[in-house]
């Protein structure tokens, strides 16, 4: 082995057959190595070099090398090759004809903006493995070749184009792109990387893809008449790949003309799909749990998202499944499926929202005729319509389904007209503005609740709709005319007349100079600002004024009252009570107002409760923590200081609330709340506090996952924190280590985290010092989840979040959540409101949650639908009743086994009822608040809508209103699992100790289950019929033969199966 090293001139440098070193330094140098294994370091300047025999190594340093490998497997090395602006580094090659009839491979690296044309005129070339620039983006195009090719690239954004052998590619950092020839292995690395497959090529078996990390994509020339791409097991034909994210569809070349079928398969991670310029491909996809980005062009496509929040753009059936999705369709039927979903209809494409609150938006032109159906949860039919452009849209139907649903026209600019069709139906039509604009909807009155109008005059007439709505006409000179039950009418800005006809209905005059009669029934109307005639007409009506009374001075003309204030004169007729923030006046028999004071009841600076009567009270906490009852009447409550509760005796769906104002529930009227955190029902409470447990989990959900939380997380999170079982530090490990999380930022380096921290949780970029000082902090052994508390409970996003918490978070009472659930596994329907709060003061007075479901089984509601039904016949009916499917043979056999060997009917009941099945089939009858059935929508106690916008953020809070179903059965929504009770695994011990029977201490929710009285053997005091289990409390049950139903003791002997039980 020689050492050979030149000089800065210009040498000829001539090696041995031995493995030589050779070095050329600076000069335009003429290198021959000739035999062995050499390793040749080119130096600076515009060396000619030629490597000879043997498995040599080329090290360039500079641009203008003209280099051949000669035989073995040679290394072009150019990682030392630098450069500045977008110059690239580009590898070429040329031929050139020898002496002796050959062809010499000449190997060129050139620096150069822009690739050079590469002509080649033989089949192979001196090198087969090559090493880019580290700091270039290198260019590796090798067409033509049939040689075997090995290229690595650097830190910038390389190119890769191989011959027609086995190539091999690692792209190392930066955004690379590759061609993907037949049998390579192409390796991204890392950045965002391309992989493409060109017209005309054949793939072979080892051709192989790994995308690496980063967002990878795979562009698919497709050639056949049926393909699929499966994601989820990396495989195309011969291709397999891995570590891919996007896929991109164009035409093969030569099926131009055909008609062709792709399936894509998607995977658990985030998928894009592009399909664009083929209009002849048609396909289906079917995504995973990830967020995907779905995008075609042309019709008779099959897209279904899948779990995730899904992006869907194209034509044909769209279906976004569960998660938030967005579907903007071109064509055919949209499906959103579970969750809050954005549905951007055209052309006459069918929508169907499904669970969830669904928001539908009609673009420009809708044509033929289209069906909007929200489904089950609280949505929103948007009608955009921009004044400069023509056209009409004409929407056949809108079915709002269950809920809470909205036809929002505000934006349309038009003149808005609703009337009553036949039947429960009405029309809602937009016209005015003189260039062929308007549109036509019908919508189906039994499912819609509300209607947004636009800010021109609307003329808005659904006298004779039998089912209250909640109609709210933006600003002009509007006619807004109500139903037969208890309707919301507002005016909005300028002169409106509003009429509520029958039912207690709630107007709103808002700004202008309104008039608004009450009709029939007991109504509440606010004419607001301006010059106001106000005419109750029947019943017991109030009007409603956002001042005190001392700011009015009251006359009389003509047989009405006159109020005048600083906002204008008003003049009221058939109206009983004037209710005022710090007053209510009656009219009495004369004519003449009355004043009812306040009675004023005053804390101290501790933990006060402070309880009102039946007139109106003024409730006044002072400092510390207290609780607050105002009773009946109208009240005003004033926490001041400390976190403060006001207590009331209802369910929550019973009550309109806002963070200053409660109407309605048992209590009846309507109180003012000042300085109050919190309020508290009977099934949960509605916090405003914006240091409760609740917010905490609330700003986590924001931080962590950028959203609002879904109520069943919400309330096992808000249970974690405030048990003591998790801390938020605990509770920031576990979001940070979610799959949610880590999909959004798990391959993010600390910076990247930091920076999309502040987008997410600030909603702001973060400023350089900022960013730098967090990048540290996690440098230094900050854990990620420690930060993301820091911003969390940082006072900026505190500020950011606040709106969210001025609506409220509700959280759920779980006792009272068993209870509900038990009225569905036992009774199959919802709990009436006074049997639910009957039913949860039992449960906290300390009776068993087996003893009420006891008391359900032997309730003659129970005993009708069950009774006389077999064991077989009853556990088939539980499977339907409760589980709203049939049962399986397995699961059926193991519960009749159950019942057959002593579980009684009441526990395997409870058993049902918290299962994780049940729990998640119920979870939309109770999310922000429970359900009841005597308690009907009315839309005089819908709160404040300010606080709520019905765009954006989904926020977990509740409207009283009719916004859930009245069965599960029209709910298909499937939830997050909940830990719940498996009704095939039910273990007890007990023994018969003296006289009395003794059961182990159990878990509080778990049931205690009893052998049928047949297996109990009285006569053995020391008997174990099953396995004892030890603790530290025990249940005793009275010898059956000293127990008669008539005595006092509660526990007795069922006459059937049933075991023990509680009379």
């Amino acid at each position: 082995m020689s050492v050979i090293i030149g000089t800065d001139g210009d040498d000829t440098i001539v090696g041995t057959d031995q493995a030589d070193v050779i070095t050329g330094l600076a000069g335009n140098d003429t290198i021959n190595a000739r035999g062995g294994n050499d390793v040749i370091d080119a130096g600076t300047g515009a060396n000619t070099i030629t490597a000879g025999d043997g498995d040599d190594t080329v090290i360039l340093r500079g641009f203008g090398d003209r280099v051949d490998g000669g035989a073995g497997s040679d290394l072009l090395d150019g990682s030392n090759l630098t450069g500045g602006g977008d110059f690239r580094a580009f590898y070429s090659y040329i031929w050139q004809a020898n002496t002796t009839g050959g062809v010499d491979v000449l190997y060129s690296i050139a620096r150069a903006p822009f690739p050079p044309q590469i002509t080649t005129n033989s089949t192979s070339i001196g090198f087969e493995r090559f090493i880019g620039s580290t700091t270039l983006a290198n260019a590796f195009e090798f067409q033509g070749l049939v040689q075997d090719i090995e290229a690595t690239g650097g830190n910038g954004s390389d190119t890769f184009i191989g011959g027609q052998g086995a190539d091999i590619f690692r792209g190392g950092g930066g955004n690379d792109r590759a061609t993907i020839g037949s049998a390579d292995r192409l390796f991204g690395d890392a950045g965002n990387d391309t992989f493409s497959l060109v017209t005309g090529t054949t793939l072979a078996v080892g051709t192989t893809i790994a995308g690496g990390s980063g967002l990878d994509t795979l562009a698919l020339a497709i050639s056949g008449t049926v393909s699929t791409v499966d994601l989820s097991t990396g495989a195309f034909g011969e291709m397999r790949f891995s570590e891919i994210e996007n896929i991109s569809l164009t035409q093969d070349a030569t099926y131009a003309g055909s008609v062709q079928t792709v399936t894509v398969n998607g995977d658990a991670g985030a998928n894009t799909l592009t399909l664009t310029g083929a209009p002849l491909i048609n396909v289906r996809f079917f995504g995973g749990v990830g967020n995907d980005s779905l995008t075609v062009t042309g019709t008779g496509h099959f897209l279904s998202g899948g779990e995730g929040d899904d992006v869907l753009t194209g034509a044909g059936i769209l279906e976004g499944d569960a998660g938030n999705d967005t579907i903007s369709i071109t064509g055919g039927v949209a499906r959103g499926g579970i969750g809050d979903d954005l549905l951007v209809v055209s052309n006459g494409a069918q929508g169907y929202g499904g669970d969830g609150n669904d928001r539908f938006s009609g673009v420009n032109q809708v044509s033929p005729a289209a069906l909007w159906d929200g489904g089950a949860g609280d949505d929103v039919f948007t009608v955009n319509i921009d004044g400069g452009l023509s056209g009409a849209i004409r929407i056949l139907e809108v079915v709002g389904g269950s809920g809470f649903d909205t036809i929002d026209a505000s934006q349309t600019f038009l003149n808005l007209t609703a009337q009553m069709l036949t039947g429960q139906s009405f029309s809602l039509t937009g016209s005015g503005q003189g260039s062929g604009q308007a549109f036509s909807i019908i919508g189906r009155a039994d499912g819609i609740e509300r209607i947004l109008g636009s800010a021109r005059a609307d003329d808005l007439r659904l006298d004779g709709l039998t089912t209250s709505i909640e109609i709210r006409a933006g600003g002009g000179d509007d006619i807004v005319i109500g139903g037969l039950s208890a309707d919301l009418l507002s005016g909005g800005a300028d002169n409106d007349l509003l009429e509520g006809r029958d039912g207690n209905d709630r107007l709103l005059g808002d700004g202008g100079n309104d008039i608004l009669r009450g009709g029939t029934g007991d109504d509440r109307l606010d004419g607001g600002d301006g010059n106001d005639t106000i005419d109750g007409g029947l019943g017991q009506d109030i009007a409603v004024f956002g001042f005190s009374a001392d700011a009015a001075t009251f006359s009389y003309e003509n047989g009405s009252i006159v109020v005048t204030h600083v906002s204008g004169r008003d003049v009221l007729t058939g109206i009983e009570t004037l209710e005022f923030t710090d007053a209510v006046l009656t009219v009495g028999s004369d004519g003449r107002v009355v004043l009812q004071p306040l009675t004023d009841l005053v804390g101290t600076a501790g933990n006060d409760r402070l309880a009102g009567g039946a007139g109106r009270d003024f409730l006044i906490g002072l400092a510390g923590n207290d609780i607050l009852i105002g009773g009946g009447n109208f009240d005003r409550l004033d926490g001041g200081d400390g976190v403060d509760v006001a207590l009331y005796s209802g369910v929550r769906r019973q009550y309109g609330a806002t963070q200053s104002i409660m109407a309605g529930g048992p209590e009846g009227g309507t109180d003012t709340l000042i300085s109050i955190e919190e309020l508290r029902f009977v099934d949960g409470a509605l916090t405003f506090d914006v240091n409760s447990v609740a917010a905490q989990v609330m700003r986590l959900y924001d931080t962590t996952l950028d959203r609002q939380p879904d109520q069943p997380g919400l309330d096992v999170q808000i249970r974690a924190l405030a048990s003591g079982a998790t801390t938020l530090q605990g509770l920031a490990n576990a979001f940070v280590a979610s799959d949610e999380f880590q999909n959004r930022y798990g391959t993010l380096s600390n910076q990247q985290f930091v920076e999309q921290l502040y987008r997410f949780s600030l909603d702001r970029e973060g400023d350089a010092p900022g960013i730098a000082a967090q990048v540290n902090a996690l440098n230094t052994g900050t854990s990620r989840a420690a930060l993301v508390v820091a911003f969390s409970e940082s006072p900026e996003h505190r500020t950011l979040t606040q709106p969210v918490l001025n609506a409220g978070l509700w959280v759920a009472d779980e006792k009272a959540l068993q209870i509900a659930r038990l009225y569905d596994a036992t009774l199959d329907r919802l709990p009436d409101a006074a049997g639910l709060a009957g039913q949860l003061a039992a449960l906290n007075g300390g009776t068993s949650l087996l003893q009420l479901a006891a008391n359900f089984v032997g309730s003659a509601e129970f005993q009708d639908r069950y009774g006389a039904l077999s064991n077989q016949q009853f556990v088939e009916q539980l499977y339907r009743f409760c589980l709203d499917r049939e049962g399986d043979a397995p699961g059926i056999a193991a519960q009749v086994n159950a019942l057959n060997s002593g579980t009684s009917r009441a526990q395997l009941v409870l058993a049902f009822s918290e299962s994780a099945e049940h729990i998640a089939l119920t979870a939309p009858l109770y999310s922000g608040g429970i359900r009841t059935s005597d308690v009907a929508f009315n839309a005089a106690l819908v709160e404040d809508e300010s606080n709520k916008p019905i765009d954006g953020h989904p926020q977990v809070m509740i409207q009283a209103d009719d916004a859930l179903p009245v069965t599960k059965a029209e709910e298909a929504q499937v939830l997050a699992s909940t830990a719940g009770y498996d009704p095939g695994q039910i273990v007890v011990g007990f023994k018969l100790v003296e006289d009395a029977f003794v059961l182990p201490a159990q878990d509080d929710l778990t049931p205690l289950v009893l052998p049928e009285p047949g297996l109990l053997d009285t006569t053995a005091p020391e008997q174990v019929s099953l396995p004892f289990l030890t603790g530290d409390r025990m249940l005793t049950l009275s010898n059956p033969e000293d127990v008669t139903l008539d005595n006092a003791n509660p526990w007795h002997l069922g006459t059937d199966t049933d075991g023990w039980m509680m009379q």
